[in-house]
């Protein structure tokens, strides 16, 4: 018998499987489908996910065995994680590693063996994805691929798990700071408060001596001046989120802002916080007392040195968010490869084109037509492998006419490549939930880091890059209100300027052309944002327009004077005029003009050379 070598970066290797902190624990579900899948597909009684400890493999999830470990000295998966790709081992008796070895010899009678190593950051192998038999044989290259496909999910899960634990710990330092948080915070669901979730300082900024565990959110807001009406429209609209009744969207609808004592002013955010399976669990409320800051809001705005350490804690995070994002990614177009390749294995190449085209499109995660859905769920004629089979396409974005198409050739398949098909389904709709949720990851990271950059110097920036990152942030509440982004702006065309200091006049015009909708006539479905790009002599001119109603002359010719605010009461007069500011601080020139319920911005830019399109 020959023991396996051990891989020349061990150390390493072990110090990383040892930080998932999974050896010794039940097996996974997730893992668990993947063995089993593996088994169906190469039609082994055997299938296991080993993890390769320092004396021993530790069967992290196994079918077709009843023990949880072996000694390392005498595995398989020893000298399978020594490869880069599947070790197979066609006949046991006629290998001079394993021919003697006790797993052939003794009870177990091992003739056949695959294993894939499971290859995760810094490509160390914590373990494989094997198949076992107690006869000789040969895989065809479809089980070969298909055990390579599986080998990577489960490489991936692996990864996930230990991405998770590092959240995990984040969020214990997070617990803690709460303790020390200015904010008042607590969970709301739908029997109260959650004690442990609640920050210290919300009995002060709420003017209540204590808050008591399982306290409903009235009772909390019980020193607010909220009128019997605005109480009673908080409670009915958390009671139809929670139902389900209404979008989670309906929360922006609440007070983001109200008073204590009718004294101080405090800012109110409700974020929802939703279960795996995409429910609303809970609601995050975020206090925060604004009264001083609103009284020395031009004062702060000045004081570049506290911004300036801000920004650079706000980069710090940004790269710890891109490192997280990097450690959970994965080359999707080779995955798409290895699903397009099973699909077709299994006669649903058509289903394969669609699915490629419409989940991958730039779309919310998993957004599905709810009516559909139960329309599906509720069908008593369609057999339930059909309408499993169904319902992941339409959770995939399809429509349901594609959906229903797509059953009709699934439908006839063999009862063996239906359940393929759908484990891969399962399989495959995961893997788009993780695309996507990375692409998201790396948006929102790109756009923390533009805005940290407070003390950037002037240099060429794409127009469409400055325009991309400022409606990255207001993209949530443009949904919200209903209005239409209009966007034709060139790619190719730059501009010279200090990008954080156009970024910051950008978000303030967006942001106002929303607020304006919020008190706006204009129908839904008729209000649209205009951002759009033209020449002019010597010029590049960039316009904001929406159609939200439009500004008086009287206010119109104030527009840009300090102190005066168009919100009236509610803003603080300093939008606009730093806009200006930082404007003619970028040799660049800012106009306004209001006709026919249309409100348009034009910033002009002296012209720059353009930068090379890629490749």
């Amino acid at each position: 018998m020959q023991s396996a070598p051990k891989p020349q970066n061990e150390q390493e290797r072990l110090e990383s499987l040892h930080e998932l902190n999974i050896l010794d624990a039940t097996q996974d579900r997730s893992l668990d489908e993947l063995t089993e899948l593996a088994s169906e597909l190469c039609e082994t009684p055997v299938s296991l996910v080993t993890l390769i400890d320092d004396q021993r493999q530790f069967f992290k999830s196994r079918k077709g065995l009843d023990v949880i470990e072996t000694p390392r000295e005498i595995s398989f998966c020893a000298h399978a994680i020594l490869e880069d790709d599947l070790m197979i081992v066609p006949d046991t008796h006629q290998d001079p590693r394993f021919f003697d070895n006790p797993l052939v010899t003794g009870p177990y009678q091992v003739r056949f063996y695959a294993g894939f190593p499971l290859s995760t950051e810094a490509s160390r192998n914590l373990g494989t994805l094997c198949v076992v038999d107690m006869k000789p044989r040969k895989l065809t290259a479809f089980q070969i691929r298909a055990l390579q496909i599986l080998g990577h999910q489960a490489a991936q899960h692996l990864e996930l798990l230990r991405y998770l634990k590092r959240l995990d710990a984040r969020n214990r330092d997070l617990r803690a700071i709460m303790q020390n948080i200015s904010q008042g915070i607590f969970t709301l669901n739908k029997e109260g408060l959650t004690q442990s979730e609640v920050s210290a300082q919300l009995p002060q900024i709420m003017g209540l001596p204590s808050v008591a565990a399982r306290l409903k959110w009235d009772q909390v807001f019980e020193r607010a001046d909220l009128t019997p009406s605005q109480k009673n429209k908080i409670q009915e609209t958390l009671n139809q989120v929670f139902q389900g009744e209404a979008p989670v969207e309906a929360l922006q609808q609440l007070p983001d802002e109200i008073r204590v004592d009718q004294q101080r002013i405090v800012e109110v955010k409700w974020d929802p916080i939703q279960s795996e399976d995409r429910k609303l669990d809970k609601v995050l409320v975020a206090l925060k007392d604004v009264t001083q800051s609103r009284q020395n809001l031009e004062q702060r705005m000045i004081l570049s040195e506290k911004m300036a350490t801000i920004g650079e804690l706000v980069y710090d995070l940004s790269h710890e968010l891109r490192n997280a994002q990097h450690a959970a990614s994965f080359d999707c177009d080779q995955e798409k490869q290895r699903f397009g390749h099973l699909f077709a294995a299994c006669s649903m190449s058509e289903a394969w084109k669609i699915l490629e085209k419409k989940a991958f499109a730039t779309q919310e995660l998993f957004a599905s037509n709810a009516q559909d859905l139960n329309t599906v769920m509720r069908d008593k004629n369609l057999p339930s492998g059909q309408k499993k089979f169904i319902m992941g396409l339409l959770s995939l974005g399809l429509t349901r006419q594609e959906a229903e198409g797509l059953n009709q050739k699934f439908a006839v398949l063999p009862a063996d490549h239906q359940q393929t098909v759908q484990s891969l389904m399962g399989t495959f709709e995961t893997f788009v939930y993780m695309w996507k949720s990375a692409q998201r990851t790396a948006e929102i990271t790109q756009s923390v880091l533009d805005h940290a950059r407070t003390h950037e110097l002037k240099a060429p920036v794409a127009v469409t890059e400055l325009v991309d990152s400022s409606l990255t942030l207001l993209r949530k509440k443009s949904r919200a209100l209903g209005v239409t982004i209009d966007l034709k702006v060139q790619p190719e065309s730059t501009v010279v300027v200090n990008k954080s200091e156009i970024n910051q006049v950008l978000l303030n015009l967006i942001k106002n052309a929303l607020e304006a909708f919020e008190s706006s006539k204009v129908p839904v479905q008729d209000r649209v944002l205009s951002i759009r790009q033209s020449a002019a002599e010597g010029a590049l001119l960039l316009t904001v327009e929406d159609n939200a109603g439009g500004i008086s002359p009287d206010v119109l010719a104030r527009i840009f004077e300090r102190r005066f605010s168009t919100k009236g009461e509610k803003g603080n007069g300093l939008g606009l005029y730093m806009a200006q500011k930082l404007i003619l601080r970028n040799a660049a020139v800012l106009n306004v003009t209001s006709r026919d319920g249309k409100t348009c911005f034009t910033l002009r830019f002296p012209t720059t050379e353009t930068m090379p399109k890629a490749g």
